[in-house]
């Protein structure tokens, strides 16, 4: 038996406390995830409302918080999903979202705004989207909403 079936099989009430308050800690984790989601899709939103507006340096602003915050929430992943294999299907969404924020970071940088806002809601929106819906997916069933 591995160590770690060890640890999720034991008696020990002090090995069930730790597992308990990780397990909490997951779970809020898990929350603070789903609570950012929306806030992200939000800030594609207004960065498309921005840029229609004409305020690329708004935009770019928004885009620049937009981007740290996908990479925060990308790098909490693998703490939340240990030992599930869920990640692997989100995964392949979050490398999608990666790849159009430096594509879009390249567009920015022409500042050229039909060009960033076509790339915005016919790349980054729709991948963020699939992203979005795949995690929202996992974490609910790795932690199935009490």
């Amino acid at each position: 038996m591995s160590m770690n079936n060890d640890v999720n099989n034991s008696t020990d009430p002090a090995v069930k406390e730790a597992r308990e308050k990780a397990q909490q800690a997951f779970m809020e984790m898990s929350r603070q995830i789903l609570d950012l989601l929306p806030t992200l899709q939000d800030a594609l939103d207004r960065m498309s409302v921005q840029l229609e507006e004409l305020k690329l340096e708004s935009s770019a602003e928004l885009f620049s918080d937009f981007g740290k915050s996908v990479v925060s929430l990308s790098d909490s992943l693998p703490t939340v999903f240990f030992e599930n294999d869920d990640i692997d299907k989100v995964n392949p969404h979050a490398a999608i979202v990666f790849d159009n924020i430096t594509a879009l970071v390249e567009r920015y940088e022409t500042e050229n705004i039909p060009t960033i806002k076509s790339f915005l809601t016919s790349e980054l929106m729709p991948n963020f989207k699939a992203f979005r819906q795949e995690l929202e997916a996992a974490l609910h069933k790795a932690f199935p909403p009490s």
